[in-house]
């Protein structure tokens, strides 16, 4: 099967797709500023300054949704969609038995390959905030302290080109998710 990226020689930024990054669909409202995300024609984008297209935005707008185009393209959303959704949902189900069985002792916890592989080669774009993420937050579940955690993955995080603002924040937040999932055995949790 062709993708429709390798087709149009396009490079799909797959980071754009994680659990944290929320896609609003068309004439939701945006919970702060309370305007609607609207589609406009190529034309209105041309043609109307950022205040006329903001004050468009004020009010939802019915659209038609655009027609499948066989012709361009073999890929076929639905089945990939039913397919990641299977796949997730495994992959969420043996994460949550396992965090389960590391808090009631039963098991030991792991340090993932991807941890191992995110210090050693660090992430390529679209991947790098989530990939720095996990490799903290897999850190996390040992209990690793954060000037360690943080010696273990900046500089493969800077090297990835993140900045390092959001190297710091990345890592900070894998660890207090971390430490605020269930406690390993010796930590407060069985023996």
């Amino acid at each position: 099967m062709v993708r429709c990226d390798d087709r149009a020689g396009v490079a799909i930024d797959s980071g754009v797709y994680d659990q944290v990054r929320a896609f609003r669909a068309p004439n939701s409202k945006h919970p702060k500023t309370g305007l609607h995300k609207r589609r406009l024609p190529f034309k209105a984008l041309i043609e109307l300054n950022a205040a006329a297209i903001a004050d468009l935005a004020k009010s939802p707008e019915p659209f038609d949704l655009p027609e499948a185009r066989p012709d361009r393209c073999d890929w076929h959303p639905s089945a990939d969609w039913n397919d990641a959704a299977g796949q997730l949902d495994k992959v969420t189900k043996a994460t949550a038995q396992h965090r389960a069985a590391v808090a009631d002792g039963t098991a030991a916890p792991a340090l993932n390959q991807l941890t191992l592989a995110f210090i050693r080669d660090g992430a390529d774009a679209g991947d790098r905030h989530r990939l720095l993420y996990s490799a903290a937050r897999n850190l996390g579940e040992f209990g690793c302290p954060p000037a360690l955690a943080h010696a273990l993955l900046t500089e493969s995080a800077l090297d990835s080109g993140l900045p390092p603002a959001d190297v710091r924040r990345q890592i900070e937040c894998g660890l207090k998710d971390a430490s605020t999932s269930a406690p390993l055995a010796g930590e407060g949790g069985a023996a």
